[in-house]
């Protein structure tokens, strides 16, 4: 008896593509506020895994001139399993950039890819995956997640460089399958204070400042605007108490996005270019399949093959207006 054995990134595009068939029915979780009696059926989150994700939620570094062509970061979604939250992070799009010239997009690679992306997968969102392995949800715990693990792992590649195949101009990009611990991530702390209107944007010199992790800026519940652009972004890998504020030591690790396809690394492999750090977006309960429709539904179809048919109608993408995000801000 004879079988092929496919890699983990074929099995999950498997995977996406049988659920594209299934049409499943989508039930949008929304969360009840903390201390409120929950009346919600479809309530799946604790308030210990809402205060868990106010201190683990991942910030995401993506150049800033992705950001400017119309590809950045558009919602989260979390959903705990066991001991382990899966995070599906949706960008709004993805594009092929020049392997000499990095800064400059390849519009026939791009114009390609977003086609077999629609076809595939009928979105042209881009979605990523990543696991948080061994999840403490003691709010006091100095290490409330052991490991990430992922698929969408970048390696050493860099930008448009990518160890799968190049070509002339193109070059692609691999997945790699890594489970990264702990220690080996930079913890991100944004600075927040303790206010009910919009915190300003800080300077590069306040940016560095420890803040309590347990007051929140007014914007956590996920403004979708980028937030400042920074070469050198606030870091902490010291554990020691003294650095700390509250026992309640945030520890939201900071993801670079290394290539353009959106792989994420623990470090900078992009040191050249400015970064807009997400540290606050829209967020969703819910898995992979959720995101799938939400990318579908919501994520505006960039120009692609399929998208002639639409030259002369308009193209029919359904808005459902039953997805709401968490609000982080009940737990204040």
């Amino acid at each position: 008896m004879t079988g092929t054995s496919e890699t983990p990134v074929a099995q999950r595009n498997t995977m996406v593509s049988k659920l594209l068939h299934e049409k499943p029915a989508v039930e949008v979780q929304q969360v009840a506020p903390f201390g409120a009696e929950d009346t919600n059926p479809t309530s799946s989150l604790t308030p210990l895994q809402l205060l868990w994700l106010r201190r683990c939620l991942p910030v995401f570094a993506q150049p800033e001139q992705d950001v400017r062509n119309g590809y950045g970061l558009q919602a989260v979604f979390v959903k705990f399993v066991g001991d382990e939250c899966h995070v599906s992070h949706i960008y709004k799009g993805e594009a092929s950039y020049d392997r000499w010239f990095p800064t400059c997009t390849n519009p026939l690679g791009t114009f390609l890819y977003r086609s077999f992306n629609y076809w595939t997968f009928r979105r042209t969102a881009d979605i990523d995956d990543l696991v948080f392995r061994g999840v403490d949800l003691n709010p006091d715990s100095d290490k409330p997640w052991a490991s990430i693990w992922t698929l969408d792992h970048a390696g050493s590649q860099t930008w448009s460089q990518g160890r799968k195949f190049n070509c002339l101009c193109y070059s692609f990009v691999h997945h790699y399958q890594e489970d990264v611990p702990f220690h080996s991530w930079s913890t991100y702390r944004e600075p927040v204070v303790c206010s009910a209107t919009p915190s300003p944007v800080p300077s590069d010199s306040e940016s560095h400042k420890c803040y309590s992790p347990t007051c929140f800026s007014s914007d956590i519940h996920l403004s979708a605007s980028p937030v400042h652009s920074l070469l050198s972004p606030p870091l902490d890998r010291d554990t020691s108490s003294s650095r700390l504020h509250s026992t309640r030591k945030s520890c939201r690790p900071l993801l670079y996005l290394n290539t353009m396809n959106h792989l994420i690394h623990p470090e900078d492999g992009n040191p050249s270019m400015t970064k807009n750090f997400w540290h606050t977006y829209p967020l969703f309960s819910g898995g992979r399949q959720e995101a799938e429709a939400y990318a579908r539904a919501h994520v505006p179809h960039k120009w692609n093959l399929f998208s002639l048919r639409h030259l002369f109608s308009e193209p029919k993408q359904e808005h459902d207006s039953s997805w709401v995000p968490i609000d982080l801000l009940s737990l204040i």
